[in-house]
């Protein structure tokens, strides 16, 4: 369930002690003029030194519902696609898979279709022969049946490109289904133990199996994370399931809107997770609250008991979303939501820059979801001006599998006191800047061997980010084998004699940082 060309521009520009810090750069548009449409899906994916970003969202008013951008053998390319439906797509969701051998890079895409009461997934190829992702055959059909409250789909990062779906119907059953790019299977559907509504899930790779982290609301309001193996799922049951979390609302408050996500195989555990939800209490107190790896102690991001230190709560605060980037554990965890102070419930002024609008904000956490002493409520939309009828938000967030970037989805439907109807995107280099700083990496991170061992013993292709101790983005570049290292390292002979960190990583997705001081 995280945008700019250029990927050297920061999403904020971070301030001290602003307790909003409006975005650095502009919206990125994909052009597409919805109307009405809320709800986003996307991902980001690094595989063998190329990346690739995808968006979903809702067919209101248009007829393509998925975009993407891909940065593929030097060169960037983009575009717009249709899905099966080219209209009637509500609620759409994608991940972004990989496999051994070609096509390796595969976006499923699940959604409901209103008017055949269906839920669907279809899928996209990225055509190496083209530069384009590709529509394939489909729709396939997952189930019929009245609509609940959301469908999402997550997948791994082993190049056996498994995923997972889960999606509630109108009764409160709760149902997932698995698959995978690698033979194309897809099972049939599970009607899980427990009734609920709002499911999310977020898969992990722990070496053998996929831990596939569960999270949905029951009618009294309890949040529940459950905890199953795929390879269980996958063979047509549930006897693996662990509940990890179960946590009740606050007397007379309900929970809404649960998310969940969790850091790659290559960085984190499989017991190490957070789910967000909105907690409210039916007139104005709206929280943003999340459960970091099982703890049942609560944190709050919009009450000041943490960092902003601005009680944000009377105002609607509504659909959370989270993800980790490539940074963690060092820090890596992102929290964001929509925030209705259009009334205004804080009025322009009262806190600093903050706008009297509808817009989504995010805030960069610590590896245990705590908000960062520094922290600030980050704006995500430019073009939302204090004016009580901008609205630009139902954000979404990706990051994990990605070696630089945070990738934010949003809608924006009034801009500056004009319709927009469009879809926007951002990148942030999250996984690499600590609030545009590099001076507090973390020592344990640094490589011991010098550049040129590194080269002489490394797996290519490998990507290479060099950056200057103020987080300055001296090069991106990708080198497939060791002449073309041998030559980098003699054009950036300058920066080798500076103090830089270089950042690189290999076709199979391991990092190394090493500190160059001449």
């Amino acid at each position: 369930m995280d945008v700019v060309i250029s990927c050297s521009m920061l999403l904020i520009a971070f301030q001290a002690h602003a307790q909003f810090t409006p975005p650095a750069n502009p919206d990125n548009f994909y052009g597409v003029n919805p109307s009405q449409g809320r709800n986003t899906g996307n991902d980001v994916l690094s595989f063998s030194g190329d990346n690739y970003w995808v968006s979903v969202w809702e067919t209101a008013g248009c007829t393509e519902a998925f975009g993407w951008e891909a940065d593929y053998n030097g060169n960037t390319y983009s575009g717009n696609e249709v899905l099966s439906y080219t209209s009637g797509v509500g609620d759409p969701d994608v991940c972004l898979v990989t496999k051994t051998g070609s096509p390796s890079i595969f976006a499923f895409v699940t959604y409901y279709h209103t008017p055949s009461t269906s839920w669907y997934m279809d899928y996209f190829i990225f055509n190496t022969s083209t530069n384009q992702f590709e529509l394939q055959n489909g729709p396939y059909q997952l189930a019929t049946g009245s609509f609940g409250r959301t469908i999402n789909i997550d997948g791994n990062e082993k190049s056996d490109g498994e995923f997972a779906i889960v999606w509630d119907d109108s009764g409160g059953n709760l149902y997932v289904t698995t698959g995978d790019a690698s033979s194309f299977v897809l099972n049939n559907a599970l009607n899980l133990p427990n009734g609920g509504w709002y499911p999310d899930l977020s898969l992990f790779y722990d070496g053998n199996d996929d831990i596939v982290h569960i999270t949905y609301l029951t009618d009294n309001g309890d949040l529940y994370v459950d905890d199953y193996d795929f390879s269980d799922l996958a063979s047509g049951g549930t006897s693996s399931r662990n509940n990890v979390l179960l946590v009740s609302p606050t007397s007379a408050y309900d929970h809404y809107y649960p998310r969940i996500a969790c850091p790659s195989g290559l960085n984190g555990s499989g017991t190490q997770w957070t789910v967000v939800v909105m907690e409210n209490n039916g007139t104005n107190s709206y929280y943003i609250k999340g459960y970091n790896d099982g703890s049942t102690t609560p944190i709050y991001y919009n009450d000041a008991s943490n960092q902003p230190g601005s009680d944000i709560s009377v105002a609607t605060n509504y659909y959370p979303s989270v993800a980790y980037d490539s940074n963690f554990p060092s820090d890596g965890i992102w929290v964001g939501w929509n925030m209705d102070n259009t009334s205004p419930a804080y009025p322009f002024g009262t806190i600093t820059n903050i706008l009297e609008a509808d817009y989504a904000i995010v805030l960069k956490c610590d590896n245990t979801a705590i908000p960062v002493s520094t922290a600030t409520y980050l704006q995500v939309p430019d073009g939302v001006t204090s004016n009580n009828a901008d609205l630009s938000g139902f954000l979404s967030l990706a990051g994990r599998f990605h070696t630089g970037d945070l990738f934010a989805t949003y809608m924006a439907v009034i801009q500056n006191g004009s319709t927009a109807d469009d879809v926007c995107y951002k990148k942030v280099s999250g996984g690499v800047f600590r609030y545009g700083l590099f001076n507090n990496i973390d020592e344990s991170k640094i490589n011991t061997l010098s550049l040129q061992a590194l080269f002489d013993k490394g797996t290519y292709p490998m990507e290479v980010m060099v950056y200057s101790m103020m987080g300055q983005k001296l090069l991106n570049t990708t080198i497939r084998s060791k002449t073309e290292a041998d030559l980098l390292m003699n054009e950036q002979s300058k920066n080798l004699r500076s103090l830089t960190v270089w950042r690189i990583f290999n076709s199979e997705g391991l990092s190394s940082f090493i500190k160059t001081v001449y």
